[in-house]
């Protein structure tokens, strides 16, 4: 549970804790197509990352080399199943080391590796499977397995096929439009920017400033592709960034007619270097209207002109746009406008677009299913309730919730079925901190 005090989440003792984003994610790198080498990236919340290769050469004295082991096989959801519940198991064929080690498994989904609360002395999961876990209603999901040696967690197999379900929608919402970027699906790209583009694919991660911040993330946000302001084939931030004018990007049409409201929710990542208005970043609601210049009217859901040493944006964060109170039409369209008419360095990225179309306007109102800003605390919702991150994976959604009780750590229930019995918080897993993994030390210890 998220105590309004303590900060923690609850969700059942036997739930999964997803490391989530550009918040908490650790995004290991595809194994290698070299099988005696297995690469580990480590990747902060703005994108950068560093690398270490290990290679398995066994023991030198008796010249064994560890074999790594084969990769796993995807069991079930079958790969591109649609309608499933909310609450999925992922199960695989488990597979068997060459040379007889002890195995465990990584699972990713959406490239993000799932964990449980405790990290420490044992990492994976014995399979054959893991769940049940919770999902948001109707959304697309990829997911794909990796195996590792239990005494020798470096010693890994190549990743398992990538397969993608979709849950089922809540009977409340639609989704109208979504874009991982993965494909091309018809965006459109204007402007008379000079340089620096929208471009669909992976980034060359730049950094610029002292001290240094990332200007360009090293990795889009929930795929392999993502929509990014200029390419930088050699890592120079002032080579691709946004200069002397505005790149647009306008997404395809979607229908919004009859839906009472909509949202709009996708990942951003934004940098800017110099202060003032000259350079920022628009994103806006076109919806059709013959009368106007070039036929839609724009209604700004966000922009973002404040340098970036004022405000952290240089990192991807998951948000959510609410369209209340504007005409839902059909070929309404997004656009995106990043511009710079002056000094400095502007970059933005966008990744994993969602548009729903809602039955009711629920979300719009104040009170419970309202939507919040935790970052207001307990001003967030009235009436006691508390402001809630919606589903296991973070997607910058939050509603005004109605509060459980979590657990008394000192005091916990008998069983883990058992409500709870502390103090009241958010519906999500209980956090809390081992001691024992935590290594206190000083500078005498490095020197």
């Amino acid at each position: 549970m998220r105590d309004t005090a303590a900060e923690t989440n609850r969700r059942s003792w036997r739930g999964a804790l997803l490391a989530v984003g550009a918040m908490t994610a650790c995004r290991p790198t595809p194994a290698s197509d070299d099988n005696d080498d297995a690469a580990d990236m480590s990747v902060d919340a703005d994108g950068s990352s560093t690398n270490s290769t290990s290679t398995s050469e066994g023991d030198s004295d008796s010249g064994h080399v560890d074999t790594p082991p084969p990769a796993p096989t995807l069991l079930s959801p079958a790969d591109g199943a649609v309608e499933l519940p909310i609450e999925t198991s992922l199960c695989w064929n488990p597979v068997e080391d060459p040379d007889g080690d002890l195995l465990r498994y990584r699972v990713f989904i959406d490239d993000i590796e799932l964990t449980e609360g405790e990290k420490g002395d044992v990492v994976g999961y014995d399979g054959p499977c893991v769940g049940p876990l919770l999902f948001a209603h109707e959304r697309s999901y990829s997911w794909r397995v990796r195996a590792f040696e239990i005494a020798d967690p470096a010693v890994e197999s190549p990743d398992s096929e990538t397969w993608t379900f979709t849950t089922a929608g809540d009977g409340l919402s639609t989704t109208v439009f979504f874009d991982r970027f993965d494909e091309d699906l018809g965006w459109t790209i204007s402007g008379d920017a000079s340089e620096g583009a929208w471009t669909r694919g992976d980034p060359v991660p730049t950094k610029d400033g002292d001290p240094a911040r990332t200007a360009q993330p090293g990795r889009c946000f929930g795929g392999f592709s993502c929509l990014f302001t200029g390419q930088n084939p050699d890592a120079l931030a002032d080579q691709g960034d946004v200069d002397g004018g505005t790149t647009i990007a306008t997404s395809p049409a979607f229908d919004l007619s009859g839906a009472a409201t909509a949202t709009v929710e996708l990942s951003r990542f934004f940098f800017k270097s110099a202060l003032g208005p000259e350079s920022g970043l628009r994103v806006e609601l076109l919806t059709p209207n013959p009368n106007a210049a070039d036929g839609y009217d724009a209604h700004l859901l966000e922009a973002l002109g404040a340098a970036t040493d004022e405000q952290a944006l240089d990192a991807w964060e998951p948000r959510e746009y609410r369209a209340c109170g504007l005409p839902m039409m059909a070929g309404s369209r997004l656009r995106l406008s990043a511009h710079d008419q002056g000094a400095g360095i502007l970059e933005a990225a966008i990744d994993t677009v969602a548009v729903r179309a809602h039955a009711a306007a629920t979300l719009c109102e104040v009170g419970l299913g309202g939507a919040c800003d935790p970052s207001l605390g307990a001003a967030a919702c009235p009436d006691g309730l508390l402001c809630c991150p919606q589903g296991t994976l973070a997607a910058g959604v939050d509603r005004c919730t109605q509060p459980v009780p979590g657990l008394d750590f000192e005091n916990p229930p008998a069983s883990p079925d058992d409500p709870g019995n502390g103090p009241l918080g958010c519906d999500a897993p209980d956090l809390i901190v081992d001691p024992k993994f935590i290594e206190p030390f000083t500078l005498a210890d490095i020197f």
